[in-house]
């Protein structure tokens, strides 16, 4: 039976949680500026400037079917590659809550719930429960790509 690995539990709303690999997390923001950026997607309509970097904000919650953020205090940056060997790109995502440090395992993983939303299905890695909710993996690197 394989360790369980670190990873990062993001809460991005009270019925919404996503987990990152510990190496993914790139900072930790709270109360970043923001700036809207117009004739983008409904869950990307704003970036922060990050390290002299325009990052894409992603709102995850719009995804979910739910109303689009407006509390933007807690914002994780979050590391990924498009292919190996590419150099690093970076994109935010609006949270509830700090992040929290958590152990996952093998062992967690659950099946795709009916209920799962039609628009995260091709950027589903896995799925897993932790305490008692449905917690998603989710391909960064498709949201730039823009299979949303």
């Amino acid at each position: 039976m394989p360790d369980p690995v670190p990873a990062w539990l993001l809460n991005i709303a009270s019925n919404i949680q996503l987990a990152i690999a510990e190496h993914e997390a790139a900072e930790y923001l709270e109360d970043p500026e923001i700036h809207y950026v117009p004739m983008t997607p409904a869950y990307s309509k704003n970036i922060i400037i990050w390290q002299d970097r325009m990052v894409p904000l992603i709102d995850l919650n719009v995804l979910y079917g739910n109303p689009a953020t407006t509390d933007y205090r807690s914002v994780i940056v979050i590391a990924y590659q498009q292919k190996e060997y590419m150099p690093l790109q970076y994109i935010a995502l609006v949270l509830a809550a700090s992040p929290d440090k958590i152990f996952v395992s093998d062992e967690d993983a659950c099946g795709l719930p009916e209920n799962y939303p039609e628009s995260l299905r091709p950027c589903t890695l896995s799925l897993f429960q932790y305490n008692n909710q449905i917690t998603s993996v989710i391909d960064m690197a498709r949201f730039s790509a823009g299979d949303l």
